[in-house]
């Protein structure tokens, strides 16, 4: 698992109580619903404090495109309350509580590349990971990650571990380690996922995959230009929405 620059921005103060939260986004959940404010709900009753939050959340990561943005959301809430609340909680102790949320709001607070084991939970802090350039595709339409799961057949994985310790700079050992079992459930359903791929490759990318649950597709370049002339041509067109970012 690997950050990427792409990402909300999140504005936190402190309230003299209960949770306010708003963001301009329509899709997006203002209650319960949302990862972001069962963050602050959670932070603040463990804490037992009489204290709250007003949130204002600013989308520009998808929204339910298998990116993480709530994951990341729902860690910053907890990061950030523990900051403005003075708590002094270790990150170890943040991502205990996180993982009461949700199985990637750990690595979020991790911060760094890592091997996830588990349920996503386990994390080992990976040194060989190159940087990387993305090309993020998001073709309009959200996808359940409910939905998603309750359609995989789960079968036994290969393990790729060994081979991802050997990787670092090599694009084809890089390329030939992508693989998502959740993958070849969302294509069935929206094909265009496999039509982003060959598109990217084919313009390219050294690898491409969808990310999560889906929709969004990245294709990975080791530079920079190469990223961004595929980058400007794909939104140039409109078709869909398209991001540069890099692993951080």
């Amino acid at each position: 698992m690997s950050r990427i620059s792409l990402y909300d921005i999140l504005d936190m103060s402190l309230i003299d109580d209960g949770i306010d939260f708003s963001c301009a986004n329509s899709t997006v959940p203002k209650d319960e619903r949302n990862i972001t404010y069962r963050a602050a709900n959670l932070f603040l009753k463990s804490i037992r404090t009489d204290r709250g939050v007003r949130l204002h959340l600013t989308k520009k990561i998808p929204v339910a495109s298998g990116l993480g943005g709530g994951s990341s959301n729902a860690a910053s809430v907890l990061v950030g309350l523990n900051k403005l609340l003075g708590c002094g909680l270790s990150d170890g102790e943040l991502m205990k509580e996180g993982a009461k949320l949700g199985a990637d709001v750990p690595f979020f607070i991790f911060k760094r590349p890592a091997i996830a084991r588990g349920i996503g939970d386990e994390l080992q802090e990976f040194h060989g990971l190159p940087k990387l350039w993305f090309v993020l595709v998001h073709p309009r339409f959200q996808v359940s990650t409910r939905w998603t799961y309750n359609n995989l057949k789960l079968k036994l994985t290969r393990d790729k571990n060994n081979s991802i310790s050997h990787m670092y700079r090599s694009a084809p050992n890089i390329a030939g380690l992508l693989a998502n079992d959740l993958e070849a459930v969302t294509i069935t359903r929206y094909p265009v996922i496999k039509e982003i791929k060959g598109i990217l490759c084919l313009k390219g990318a050294e690898g491409a995959l969808m990310s999560g649950s889906g929709p969004a597709v990245f294709g990975f370049f080791f530079e920079k230009n190469k990223a961004s002339r595929v980058y400007e041509e794909l939104k140039s067109q409109k078709k869909w929405d398209v991001f540069l970012a890099h692993s951080i």
